[in-house]
């Protein structure tokens, strides 16, 4: 794990991201792409579901807090998780180091 040198939000290593599926890596790209500033379940959405025909499951929101959460599994050994850093809604999630 290292440190933005701008900023001082963590930034994982890619070790991590070789044990994540493929919709896991799209979402894991983006947080950390989004920094400090979070991006919000919406966008996420949008990204992962946007392109789709049907327009991706009906619950994309469900779906994509239980990827969250899958990812926060796989990702504890290496020190850091997806945490949501608003009481707004939608929430926005952005990369958190582990205590």
């Amino acid at each position: 794990m290292t440190m933005c040198e701008c900023c001082g939000h963590p930034v994982p290593d890619n070790v991590a991201r070789f044990r994540l599926t493929k919709t896991e890596r799209r979402l894991y790209d983006m947080v950390v792409r989004s920094g400090r500033a979070g991006v919000s379940v919406d966008a996420v959405v949008d990204a992962l579901y946007g392109d789709r025909v049907d327009g991706g499951p009906l619950t994309a929101r469900a779906v994509v807090c239980t990827v969250r959460c899958h990812m926060n599994t796989k990702m504890k050994p290496h020190g850091f998780a997806i945490k949501s850093f608003t009481r707004s809604y939608p929430p926005q999630w952005r990369m958190e180091l582990l205590e």
